[in-house]
């Protein structure tokens, strides 16, 4: 017990230098060094156009891009800012600001199509493959709505990775959902947008840092490209 207590307390130290060592990097006044972003990898190629303005504009400037599916605690200083996607984050002491909401296509590849044809509509679908997201309990929109579908269309591959997602539909796996860009240019259109498929993307930043320079030049970047 005593063990299990000192390495409590060796972990919340831990976090704490950690905490600050951010915020100082945080709230100089310049706009120079680490600039850690925290979001899920589905999420990146929104942020690229960003990271490339960033670059740019602030030569000093070292941005880390952390992705994953765990929700970083930004009251540790894990990151500067996360970008998270779905429900509203709640976390005490953070700024939340609505981003944008993802749009969402379903979506195949021309040798999928050639070989099973295009679903006319809704009631199609359970003659098709899916690639979908390996956790069948997701609570993204677009995968509820493809887990309610009744008769259920075959699933032929899950992840948890959006590229290997994205990898399998263009190799012709089956359909999928997509959002962001198309780098390959190897997705077609098999249904267009539906609000019920969206997903909401949010800005989160700690109150202690939302309002240095560092961050504010972030936040602005962002938006800037995704106004573009």
């Amino acid at each position: 017990e005593a063990g299990e207590a000192l390495a409590q307390v060796a972990r919340v130290t831990e976090e704490q230098f950690a905490q600050l060592g951010t915020r100082l990097t945080g709230a100089g006044s310049g706009i120079a060094g680490d600039l850690v972003i925290t979001t899920l990898p589905g999420l990146v190629p929104m942020l690229r156009p960003a990271l490339g303005l960033l670059a740019a504009r602030y030569p000093d400037l070292t941005v880390r891009v952390l992705t994953e599916q765990r929700i970083a605690r930004l009251q540790y200083g894990e990151a500067h800012l996360a970008i998270r996607a779905g429900q509203r984050p709640s976390e005490p002491d953070n700024v939340v600001q609505d981003l944008m909401r993802g749009q969402v296509t379903l979506c195949a590849s021309q040798s999928y199509l050639d070989r099973h044809g295009r679903p006319e509509t809704d009631a199609d679908l359970s003659q098709h493959r899916f690639v979908t997201e390996d956790d069948e309990n997701s609570r993204a929109p677009y995968a509820r709505w493809l887990a309610g579908l009744d008769p259920k269309p075959r699933i032929a591959l899950r992840s948890n990775e959006a590229e290997v997602r994205y990898a399998a539909i263009s190799d012709g796996l089956g359909m999928g959902f997509h959002y962001g860009r198309d780098p390959d240019g190897t997705l077609l259109e098999v249904m267009p947008p539906r609000p019920e498929w969206a997903f909401a993307v949010w800005l989160v930043t700690h109150v202690d840092l939302h309002r240095t320079p560092k961050v504010q030049a972030a936040i602005a970047a962002i938006k800037e490209t995704l106004r573009s």
